[in-house]
């Protein structure tokens, strides 16, 4: 399984990441820690998140900083740790 951002590029560690489907305009932006936001001059930090999709995939940032993906009520794959 890879992730990918919404236009179905590569995650990229020196840019922000938009990811959501682009026609409902709903969006959660995935960023390496310390990246220059585009529209300020603040700088961007990882904060444990939880996400619930609407088929009850969850997208999680632990406190550890690790991305996960659960699915099926199994535990998914960590993708990262910064």
């Amino acid at each position: 399984m890879s992730l990918t951002e919404r236009d179905n590029n590569t995650i990229s560690r020196k840019t922000l990441n938009f990811m959501g489907d682009r026609r409902n305009g709903i969006f959660i932006i995935l960023a390496q820690p310390g990246i220059i936001w585009i529209f300020s001059d603040k700088t961007s930090a990882i904060f444990p998140l939880e996400i619930t999709l609407i088929n009850n995939n969850k997208k999680i940032i632990n406190s550890n900083n690790e991305f996960q993906i659960y699915w099926d009520e199994h535990k998914g794959e960590v993708f990262s740790k910064t």
